[in-house]
């Protein structure tokens, strides 16, 4: 009795002193997690990245790279909030929807200049430190190639032209344009990148914002029905639709 009496009690105080390993491991873990997330202040886990100034390095979570602090992570959007939604939509710039769009100003392009007269234009403010940013490329690319005959992607990058070829990943294949002093980010009110805007032939905003938001994103669904009322538009004479220009020999 006395045996099974010891043997119980020794049982009893290992399973405890496991438990109370389990538990300072799980608290040193929790401590470490906290610690290196209060550290990494460029990359929280549940929101956009700091990235001010653009040395710092990119985020890769699910916001866009946000390039003012003072600006909070996000002011809602009341037009763009779909009900039942997981996530409210958030937008980092001033809304510009069914507004006439800002003048597009840029310091020089690195090839030819679009010619953007009765098209829809899609402009993506960007810079190549911004993870987001890169991740957006081949979308835009993929768009470039898509809709060439009816919309015109531009990318206005704040980093240089030396920056571009130094990334890594996918080049950008669209119209690319820079502008280190920041003309239509600042129009925009953008601190948070990268900011798309998509605008009609007659010049106003149809879509906006970060293109990436999980549940919001900027899809070829929704292009096609844009484009799509602009055929129509087109067909009624509201806005005229360049043709489509006949393929080289060869091409």
């Amino acid at each position: 009795m006395f045996i099974s009496t010891c043997r119980l009690f020794l049982i009893i105080f290992t399973v405890s002193s496991l438990s109370i390993i389990s538990s300072s491991s799980t608290c040193a873990d929790e401590k470490a997690d906290k610690k290196a997330s209060s550290d990494d202040k460029n990359c929280p886990v549940d929101g956009p990245c700091i990235t001010d100034p653009p040395e710092k390095k990119a985020s890769d979570d699910e916001g866009p790279c946000i390039t003012d602090p003072d600006k909070g992570e996000g002011t809602p959007d009341p037009a763009g909030t779909t009900p039942g939604a997981d996530r409210p939509r958030r937008m980092w710039a001033n809304s510009f929807l069914w507004a006439k769009a800002p003048k597009l100003e840029v310091e020089r392009w690195t090839g030819n200049a679009p010619k953007t007269d009765g098209k829809y234009v899609l402009i993506e403010v960007w810079a190549t430190w911004c993870g987001p940013c890169r991740r957006s490329i081949p979308i835009l690319n993929a768009w470039q190639k898509k809709y060439k005959d009816e919309l015109v992607v531009i990318g206005i990058c704040e980093t240089d032209e030396k920056a571009i070829e130094k990334m890594e990943g996918a080049k950008p294949q669209f119209y690319s344009a820079i502008d280190t002093k920041k003309r239509m980010k600042t129009a925009l009110g953008v601190w948070g990148i990268p900011h798309l805007i998509l605008i009609e032939p007659n010049g106003y905003v149809v879509w906006e914002g970060f293109p990436l938001q999980p549940g919001y994103e900027l899809k070829d669904s929704t292009i096609d029905k844009m484009l799509e009322i602009g055929r129509k538009l087109r067909a009624k004479g509201t806005i005229k639709l360049p043709e489509k220009e006949d393929k080289k020999s060869g091409d």
